[in-house]
């Protein structure tokens, strides 16, 4: 993982969003172009135009869908990010958008203490808690510090719980988790003791 990081919170989503999006439209365009060709041409190519055109057309339908969600996703990241803001007051680092590579995740650092805070729009898999414990180890690992492994929810009802060793809070109280955390010094999941096991 790089601690070269996107300057504005949900731009590495953004960016990801975006290619998807001018894939899928490239992958609808030829679609329908070779359906026309395939119709115009009635003949022995028509079939494997047509079986070409049907198979760019799901591939363009599943980018499009893919860029939404994408696209959506670069939206909670900006509204998460409006909310950190009051982190960098209390004297510490936010960094948006390190890519780690199988995606971004968002640091908060103190001195002696990391979270690795992964954004979604409002809710989690199963998948996300290895995502987030993942990126927490990896944070630790590289800025030789503990770190927590953090899930905010930018959208939905109020929330804050652990599960498996993994905070999930919403936007409206991730400030007020770190700032606890930060004072009261939870060994977090990503401790070099942690590591270890």
């Amino acid at each position: 993982m790089s601690l070269s990081c996107a300057t504005k919170p949900g731009a590495f989503v953004r960016r990801r969003g975006l290619g998807l999006r001018l894939r899928s439209t490239a992958l609808i365009w030829s679609a329908t172009a070779l359906t026309f060709l395939a119709l115009a041409h009635a003949g022995i190519l028509s079939v494997p135009l047509l079986l070409l055109a049907v198979y760019l057309g799901v591939r363009g339908h599943r980018q499009h869908g893919l860029s939404k969600r994408s696209l959506a996703g670069a939206r909670a990241e900006r509204a998460v990010g409006r909310a950190r803001r009051a982190l960098a007051d209390d004297g510490c680092v936010v960094m948006h958008g390190i890519d780690t590579g199988r995606g971004d995740v968002d640091l908060v650092a103190y001195d002696d203490v990391a979270f690795a805070v992964e954004t979604k729009y409002h809710r989690f898999e199963p998948s996300h808690l290895d995502q987030a414990r993942r990126g927490a180890r990896r944070t630790a690992h590289d800025l030789h510090r503990p770190c927590h492994a953090v899930i905010c929810l930018a959208y939905g009802a109020s929330r804050l719980e652990q599960q498996d060793g993994v905070w999930i809070v919403s936007r409206d109280r991730v400030v007020g988790l770190v700032r606890w955390l930060e004072r009261r010094g939870r060994t977090p999941l990503g401790s070099p003791e942690t590591l270890r096991a």
